[in-house]
């Protein structure tokens, strides 16, 4: 009975997640077509360039996110290196663009250089947790443990 219950729950919660992602994914869509109309009647075609690349650059990331988090979790590929070099590469150049876009309308330059130093240290950050430390404890015993359970589940 639990099995058919946690059945039940798995896929209810792939339905809400799936919902949630659509809806996301209709709002981030609307909101930019909404944005680059603006930004195209105003001639401001910098701020047009913006708001395609972010919006492409948020769909690859979702789209690479998802295959990074499919993949098992202590598989040593180059696919999986590529995904986690896409994934830091597309958030560092997402936030670097919102602080390029955002840092001229600070009444202070101090402000937008914070700004840029805190997106310097995010992508550092995540290029250390995605490229540099690979997250498994080093126990060869618990490596194996945690790929039985991962083929277990899947």
């Amino acid at each position: 009975m639990s099995h058919n219950t946690t059945t039940h729950r798995t896929s209810n919660n792939r339905e809400y997640s799936s919902f949630f992602t659509s809806i996301t994914h209709f709002f981030l869509a609307s909101n930019s077509i909404v944005a680059m109309y603006r930004a195209y009647n105003r001639s401001d075609y910098a701020l047009l360039f913006f708001i395609v690349f972010a919006y492409s650059a948020s769909v690859l990331l979702a789209h690479c996110t998802l295959a990074y988090h499919k993949l098992p979790p202590h598989e040593k590929s180059i696919k999986k290196k590529l995904l986690k070099f896409a994934i830091w590469f597309l958030f560092s150049s997402i936030a670097f663009g919102v602080v390029f876009q955002v840092g001229p309308y600070f009444p202070h330059p101090g402000y937008g250089l914070s700004l840029f130093f805190v997106a310097t240290i995010c992508s550092a950050v995540l290029f250390y947790l995605y490229m540099i430390f690979d997250g498994t404890s080093g126990c060869v015993e618990c490596e194996r443990e945690e790929k039985r359970k991962f083929s277990d589940c899947v």
